[in-house]
């Protein structure tokens, strides 16, 4: 069952990913709480369906193998392909199905039923759905209103082709979920409210990684209401040219190149400005500090591994960490994301985004040291990433957050324990990285920096130096490096394990 692998509360996200796949740039949510009529009905089977629903609109139009892929209930025209995309409708589409038994979607000129159960669209019972090109038949969007009156969101007007996607989810009302092959478990009321309230949650976060959405919104449309309410909206700009992100360059190089044999390690760094605005609050903007990067060693290794195309798996040595930079003073709880974010959490103080394989049910990924054949593989994969991609993405991140920060707010970037696996590995891996790194503030001589090699630390093995010997010491140059305790004890752990 497809859906034990995804939580009811990745549903939004997986629309996220097909919308950022698809190109898009805006996502927009509608909890569409309206009861349309259902009197004029081109699938007079679907009376039922016509009440509450969420609905999405995405800016991309669907593409033709996006029909082919989204029917495929069970699986993904993914499968097997080295491909930058998240979640293009496989089955992370499915994930819907917590929520509905007939999702719907229009684009271009046409819309689409889907009808799992073979039971609503048709009078063949082996039919799973309907496609109804409204274009090329007019007659029928006049005569079936109410068909198509829950598409006229949006600015769709149905009088031509449209150009951007809407998906609409009816609500499982009690009813329909005790006669459901797919879910017992209805999703009117507070189901679609709680599944609103954790998307709305996530929001300020979820942008950081995605590769073409910058804008978000998320409205409610009461019964009764004239118009949708404005919950919440986000927009993403990058910090230096006040335009949306150009992120996409990295997968339009890794897309572009068949033999990874050619690829050479490199790094991109960036600032993006996330703005929410919020009907119930005051707007809140944050700075974030982005490093992406390709890496090699022994994560190009496995990626060139024949057991990789053996066993099904398209790994791509692409990773990124992502930094909250402004405001200063706020903890981050650190997630691992694959493009979107994971429910898990890494112990971190950032961030962690990379093309990791997960787990079944997409919470945490993938990870044991007791696993053989293709689990070994992917948990092998990981480390590698963490490891070989990720801890240099980690060291360049905090070697540009010097310029930025200052003081407790630029080690609060650095890792001050070391967590639970393997998460631990990409600790280890970067404070051996920063060793020789001029990171570490000394204020000698009007101020420089130095790497944990070149620095004597002012305080440390139970022993703190007074502040008047230490300003004497540095009036005198001595190169003393005041570094909170846990930062100091993992550098010295890191040069005992580097053997220095």
């Amino acid at each position: 069952d497809v859906l034990e692998n995804y939580e009811e509360g990745s549903l939004l996200k997986e629309m996220v990913q097909n919308a950022d796949d698809a190109g898009a740039s805006v996502f927009d949510v509608l909890l569409d709480l309206r009861t349309h009529g259902s009197s004029e009905l081109a699938l007079p089977g679907t009376a039922a369906f016509q009440g509450p629903a969420l609905v999405t609109h995405n800016d991309a139009v669907f593409a033709d193998s996006d029909l082919e892929s989204i029917q495929q209930i069970g699986g993904s025209q993914k499968a097997g392909s080295r491909s930058t995309k998240t979640g293009r409708f496989g089955v992370g589409f499915c994930s819907c199905y917590h929520a509905t038994d007939l999702p719907s979607f229009l684009s271009r000129d046409f819309l689409v039923v889907l009808d799992p159960h073979c039971a609503h669209v048709s009078d063949n019972r082996s039919e799973p759905g309907k496609m109804l090109c409204f274009l090329e038949n007019p007659k029928t969007v006049a005569s079936s209103r109410d068909t198509f009156e829950p598409y006229r969101v949006f600015g769709c007007s149905l009088q031509h082709s449209y150009p951007g996607t809407i998906f609409r989810l009816p609500l499982r009302t009690a009813e329909q979920a005790a006669a459901s092959r797919i879910s017992a478990q209805p999703f009117v009321g507070a189901p679609a409210r709680g599944l609103l309230d954790a998307f709305l949650e996530l929001l300020p976060e979820l942008p950081l990684f995605l590769t073409h959405v910058h804008t978000v919104t998320v409205s409610v449309w009461e019964a009764g209401a004239a118009a949708p309410t404005l919950l919440r909206s986000l927009s993403t700009r990058d910090t230096k040219s006040g335009a949306p992100p150009q992120r996409s360059r990295v997968h339009e190089l890794v897309a572009a190149r068949s033999d990874l044999r050619s690829l050479t390690p490199s790094q991109s760094i960036s600032q993006i400005d996330v703005r929410v605005s919020d009907s119930a609050a005051s707007p809140s903007a944050a700075r974030w500090l982005i490093v992406q990067g390709m890496g090699a060693g022994r994560a190009l290794e496995i990626c060139l591994d024949p057991a990789c195309e053996r066993y099904g798996l398209a790994p791509i040595p692409w990773a990124g960490v992502a930094a909250r930079v402004m405001p200063t003073g706020l903890a981050t709880e650190g997630r691992p994301y694959c493009l979107l974010p994971l429910p898990s959490a890494t112990g971190l103080p950032v961030h962690v985004n990379g093309f990791f394989e997960v787990s079944s049910n997409r919470r945490d990924i993938w990870h044991g040291d007791d696993m053989v054949g293709v689990g070994q593989l992917r948990s092998e994969w990981n480390i590698a990433l963490l490891q070989d991609v990720l801890a240099p993405c980690y060291a360049q991140l905090l070697i540009y957050a010097r310029s930025l920060l200052h003081g407790p707010a630029f080690y609060a970037l650095w890792p001050s324990s070391k967590p639970a696996e393997p998460w631990g590995s990409l600790v280890a891996a970067m404070y051996r990285l920063v060793l020789d790194q001029p990171l570490l503030r000394c204020e000698a001589d009007g101020g420089s920096w130095l790497s944990a090699r070149s620095a004597i630390f002012a305080d440390g093995g139970g022993f703190e130096l007074p502040d008047a010997a230490r300003e004497l010491l540095l009036r005198r140059g001595m190169p003393l490096a005041v570094v909170p305790a846990p930062v100091q004890r993992l550098l010295a752990e890191a040069a005992e394990a580097a053997g220095r």
